[in-house]
């Protein structure tokens, strides 16, 4: 890892560190990610060891731990954060493994896929293994801390209102320090109520950013759009008609979507899940329709 990113990282955990936490007070009950009935600091974003290449930054929505699940696990550093072995060093980042990254649609393979397509669409490199396409980003959850009742994991969004905008208040700080610190050129993101937020700042930094459905989507049901018969499959078929030349590209991507499938069926054996023959289908055509967006916005 070269000195510049050393660097952003030392100063994210400074910053994470020295964060004002107590306006989580009144939602501590549900707050899992504590440990002695004390929350624990955010934790600063995996950073791959490429990520100045291209500067692409993702991020899912939050982590989700259950209730006393988290007295099991080692921390090494006051910011915790679930790399190899609990420990965030240099070493283990360079050596992480998707199955490392405790994001579920990132350590399922669903993200790194959506990676690898846009690093194909948008500068023609083609990256055939998950685990190298994770050399080339920063990845972490907008919201730092976990969210529990009892062992049914709490959406943000279904929070009180008072509580949510303290929740995502403090999201909001926190996300404004990675921004400024990592300076991302990309920014993927999975839907939420950090919409507004994101676009801004986006904006105003010059930053090219894409809107994502949660791949949870897909497990859901994905309201029929994954089909052949829906709109995200009728819109994938009809793109192989498109010219010659985005053809060629269309024919490559789907190739990657091929080798990617394989890998995220590996991943997924022994929980099913995203493995599951039936989601198949509309995994590659959920990955393909990514794919043509990222071209039409290029």
């Amino acid at each position: 890892m070269d000195q510049t990113l050393h660097s952003m990282i030392s100063e994210l955990e400074r910053k994470f560190h020295d964060s004002d936490l107590s306006s989580l007070d009144e939602m501590i009950g549900m707050i899992s990610s504590k440990s002695n009935g004390k929350v624990l600091p955010p934790y600063v974003p995996f950073i791959g060891k490429s990520y100045s290449k291209h500067r692409i930054l993702v991020y899912a929505t939050a982590q989700n731990i259950s209730h006393g699940h988290v007295e099991k696990l080692k921390w090494h550093r006051p910011n915790y954060r679930l790399y190899p072995n609990g420990d965030p060093s240099e070493s283990s980042r360079d050596s992480a493994r998707l199955l490392d990254i405790p994001i579920e649609p990132w350590r399922r393979g669903i993200l790194p896929a959506l990676v690898g397509l846009f690093i194909f669409a948008k500068f023609g490199e083609v990256i055939h293994d998950l685990e190298s396409i994770q050399d080339h980003v920063a990845i972490t959850n907008f919201y730092k801390f976990s969210l529990s009742d009892q062992d049914k994991d709490i959406n943000p969004v279904s929070l009180l209102d008072e509580v949510k905008q303290k929740y995502v208040r403090l999201g909001t700080t926190l996300v404004e320090y990675e921004l400024d610190i990592l300076r991302p050129d990309n920014l993927l993101w999975l839907k939420g109520p950090q919409r507004k937020f994101l676009r801004s700042k986006c904006k105003q930094g010059g930053i090219n950013e894409y809107e994502l459905n949660d791949p949870a989507w897909i497990l859901r049901g994905h309201s029929g759009c994954l089909r052949n018969t829906g709109s995200w499959g009728k819109r994938v078929d009809s793109a192989r008609n498109g010219t010659s030349v985005f053809r060629m590209g269309f024919e490559k991507a789907e190739e990657l979507v091929s080798k990617y499938y394989y890998k995220i069926c590996k991943l997924n054996e022994k929980e099913g899940r995203y493995g599951a023959e039936s989601k198949g289908a509309a995994i590659k055509y959920y990955l393909m329709r990514y794919y043509l967006e990222f071209n039409e916005q290029r």
